[in-house]
C-alpha cells in the first residue's frame, strides 16, 4: 500500500475561495486581537497617570470603543471561521463519500458492507474533523501565536525568548507523539472495520445461527472483537491526553511566566495588562494545538484506509480526460469491427475474456434464445457483469479494441449509460432492490418512461393485482432490498425493470432459480414473444425456454444445439 495514498484535491473550484475567505478570517482576527491587546495597555497606562489618556476623557472613550470594536471583531471573524470551516469540510467529505460509493458500484473486489458503512462514517468523519476542526485553528493559530511571540518580544526581551522556548518545546512534544498517535489511530480503525464487518456478517447470517444453535458463541465472538475495539481506544487515548494536556499547559506557563516578570519588576503594569489580555486571544488556539495533531492523525490513519477505496475511480477520471482527447482515434479503432447500422437488430460479441481467457466470439439474431454454458458459476458472473456494464474499450498495441459488444448496430463498450441502458436488460438472482418505491424501481432503467409503461410492466409479470393490494400501491416504499415483496416477487420486478421498452438484448442470469412455479410460467410467457436476444444462464433453462442455442464460453468455438 502507498505510504501517501492519494486523496481529492482539497484546494479545488469553490473550496479553494473558502479557502482564500478562511485565511482573510484567520489574519482580520489576529489583527484584532492585537489592536484589542495594545488598547488594554494603553488604557492601563493612560488610567496610571503615565499616558495621555490621563484626564482626556475623549481619548478614554475612543480607547474603549476601539477595544470593544477589536474584541467583537475577533468574535465575528471566528464565527466566520466556523461557518467557512464547516462548509470546506462537509464539500470535501461529500465529494469522497462519492467518490467511495462510485468505486463501490464499480463492480471488481467489493468490500463488505460493514467496511463500507466504516468507511463512510468513522473515516469520513476523521476527514472531516481534519479539514473542519483541525486545519482550520492551524490556520488561525499560525499568525496569532507569530504575531503574539513578535509583540512579546517587543514589549520584553525576557518575556519574547521565554514565549518562543515554550513554543518551541510544545512544538518538539507534539511532533513526537504524532508518530504513536497515528499508529494508535490506524490500530484502532483496523480493529473497527473488523468488527464492523463481524456484525454486518452476523447479522445477515442470523437465520442460519439461531438454526444452527450457535447465539451464544456469535455474541461471545462479537465480545472479544469488541474488547480489543476498547482496549485501542483507551490506548488512543492516552496519547491523546497527553498531546492535549502539554498543549494545554503552555498558555499557563505563560500566565506564569508573565506574573513572574511583573512580581520582579522586569515589565511594568501597563506591559502586564497587554500581555495577559494576549495571552487569552492566544491561548485557545495553543491549547487546540494536541487535538489538532491528534485530528490530522487520524486523517492519516483514515486517508490510508479511503485513498486505495478510490484510487481507481480517480485513475478512471483521469483516463477519461485523456480519452476524451482520444476519441477520433478509438471511434477510427473500433471500426475495424464493422460495427454499423446494417447489424440493427443483433447482438455481437468478439474478443471477450473471461477470467483471462478469449471466449468464442458470438453472433445472434433477433429472437434468438442463447444459454451461456460454462465450467464454473464464477466465469458465468464474470461474464454477465461485463455485459451489463462494459467499460470504455482498451486498445491494444496494434490500436485494435480487445473486445466489442455491438446491440442494435450500436457499440456498447464504452458507451454511455443511457446508450446501454436502452438497449440492454438485466436481471439475475439474489440481487436486492434499491431503496425508493415500486415504480421507481420498475423505471429505475429507464427513468424516462411514462407510469402507464409503469403500470403495463407490472402487469406484464403478474404483479399489477399484488402492487395494487398494498396500502400505497405502485408508490409502495421498498425497505431491505425488496420488502414487502417476497423473494419470488423481487425476481418478477427485476424482470419487469429489465424487459422495459423491450431492449434488444436481455441478459438474465439464474433468474428462475429465484422464483416459484407460478412465476416461472410467467417468465415462460414473457420469452416466448420477447422480440430481442435472450442471453440465458440457468441449471434448468427447459422450465423457462421452448428452445435455445448454446454459447460455451469455455470452448475454442462456438457449439450451436438445437433442443
Amino acid at each position: 500500500m502507498s505510504e501517501n495514498p492519494q486523496l481529492p484535491r482539497l484546494l479545488a473550484g469553490e473550496r479553494l475561495r473558502t479557502f482564500a475567505a478562511l485565511l482573510a478570517a484567520a489574519f482580520a482576527g489576529a489583527t484584532c486581537a492585537i489592536i484589542a491587546a495594545l488598547t488594554v495597555g494603553q488604557l492601563v497606562s493612560g488610567h496610571t497617570g503615565s499616558g495621555q489618556l490621563a484626564g482626556n476623557v475623549g481619548a478614554l472613550a475612543g480607547s474603549i470603543s476601539v477595544l470593544a470594536g477589536s474584541v467583537l471583531g475577533v468574535g465575528i471573524t471566528k464565527y466566520l471561521e466556523r461557518v467557512l470551516a464547516e462548509r470546506l469540510g462537509q464539500s470535501y467529505v461529500h465529494e469522497i463519500r462519492v467518490l467511495l460509493l462510485r468505486a463501490a458500484l464499480g463492480g471488481g473486489r467489493t468490500p463488505s458492507l460493514g467496511i463500507t458503512i466504516a468507511r463512510s462514517t468513522n473515516d469520513l468523519s476523521s476527514i472531516r474533523n481534519w479539514v473542519s476542526q483541525g486545519l482550520v485553528p492551524l490556520i488561525a493559530a499560525v499568525p496569532l501565536v507569530l504575531a503574539t511571540i513578535a509583540l512579546f518580544w517587543a514589549l520584553s526581551l525576557p518575556l519574547g525568548v521565554t514565549v518562543l522556548v515554550l513554543m518551541l518545546i510544545l512544538c518538539a512534544i507534539l511532533a513526537y507523539l504524532a508518530k504513536p498517535a497515528l499508529e494508535r489511530a490506524r490500530e484502532l480503525r483496523r480493529l473497527r472495520g473488523n468488527l464492523a464487518a463481524r456484525i454486518s456478517d452476523t447479522i445477515r447470517a442470523s437465520e442460519g445461527i439461531r438454526a444452527a444453535g450457535g447465539t451464544d458463541r456469535e455474541i461471545r465472538n462479537l465480545d472479544r472483537s469488541g474488547t480489543r475495539v476498547m482496549g485501542a481506544a483507551i490506548d488512543r487515548a492516552r496519547v491523546a491526553g497527553s498531546l492535549r494536556g502539554f498543549s494545554m499547559t503552555t498558555p499557563l506557563l505563560g500566565s506564569a511566566v508573565i506574573a513572574g516578570l511583573g512580581a520582579t519588576g522586569a515589565i511594568d503594569v501597563a506591559t502586564i495588562s497587554t500581555a495577559l489580555m494576549l495571552l487569552g486571544f492566544v491561548s485557545a488556539p495553543v491549547s487546540e494545538l494536541g487535538r489538532v495533531v491528534e485530528y490530522r492523525q487520524n486523517f492519516n490513519a483514515a486517508r490510508r484506509i479511503i485513498g486505495p477505496a478510490i484510487a481507481p475511480v480517480l485513475a478512471e477520471a483521469s483516463e477519461t480526460k485523456v480519452e476524451l482527447l482520444d476519441n477520433l482515434e478509438a471511434a477510427t479503432a473500433l471500426a475495424a469491427w464493422d460495427v454499423d447500422d446494417s447489424e440493427g437488430g443483433r447482438v455481437v460479441i468478439r474478443g471477450l475474456r473471461v477470467e483471462g481467457t478469449r471466449v468464442p466470439p458470438l453472433y445472434a439474431e433477433e429472437g434468438e434464445r442463447i444459454l451461456v454454458n460454462a465450467s464454473t458459476q464464477g466465469r458465468i458472473d464474470e461474464l454477465f457483469s461485463t455485459l451489463s456494464a462494459p467499460l470504455s474499450p482498451q486498445l491494444s498495441g496494434s490500436d485494435q479494441p480487445v473486445w466489442s459488444l455491438a446491440v442494435d448496430g450500436k457499440e456498447l463498450n464504452g458507451a454511455s449509460g443511457k446508450e446501454r441502458r436502452r438497449r440492454t436488460g438485466y436481471a439475475a438472482s439474489g440481487v436486492p432492490l434499491e431503496r425508493g418505491t415500486i415504480a421507481r424501481a420498475v423505471r429505475y432503467r429507464r427513468p424516462d418512461m411514462s407510469a402507464r409503461r409503469t403500470t403495463e410492466a407490472l402487469a406484464s409479470v403478474g404483479l399489477l393485482e399484488r402492487v395494487r393490494a398494498l396500502p400505497d400501491g405502485e408508490n409502495t416504499q421498498l425497505r431491505r432490498g425488496g420488502l414487502p415483496l417476497d423473494r419470488s416477487e423481487v425476481a418478477l420486478l427485476h424482470v419487469a425493470r429489465a424487459t422495459l421498452g423491450n431492449p434488444a438484448m436481455l441478459l438474465l442470469k439464474n433468474i428462475d432459480s429465484d422464483l416459484t412455479e407460478a412465476g416461472r410460467d410467467v417468465l415462460r410467457e414473457i420469452l416466448r414473444d420477447y422480440p430481442g436476444v435472450v442471453i440465458f444462464a440457468s441449471t434448468r433453462p427447459g422450465d423457462v425456454l421452448e428452445s435455445w442455442r448454446s454459447w460455451n464460453v469455455d470452448a475454442p468455438a462456438q457449439v450451436a444445439v438445437s433442443v
